[in-house]
């Protein structure tokens, strides 16, 4: 198990974190309060998976992803999926 930002967090299967997510994680915890779902769809979405792609790998539905998506894009402060990406980048 992969810890994101003091929370333990099931690994993904087919997903690869890289060792500067998990910074980025703790980054986005604190300074957005990102749920770990929200965090994880968070990342997710740095790396330019689809909301479809994000629904098949975390096993939900592609409606709950965008609901996801909505809270995160609001905490944020982001207006839709390109401009959360380069969020994630910028915190490295």
């Amino acid at each position: 198990m992969m810890s994101l930002a003091n929370a333990t967090v099931a690994p993904i299967p087919g997903v690869t974190f890289r060792r500067e997510d998990a910074a980025r994680a703790a980054r986005l915890r604190q300074l957005y309060r990102l749920t770990p779902g929200e965090t994880r769809i968070t990342l997710l979405v740095a790396q330019k998976m689809t909301t479809r792609e994000i629904a098949e790998t975390l096993e939900i539905s592609v409606n709950t992803v965008r609901s996801h998506l909505r809270s995160i894009f609001v905490k944020c402060e982001v207006p839709g999926q390109p401009a959360l990406r380069r969020l994630v980048e910028d915190l490295s």
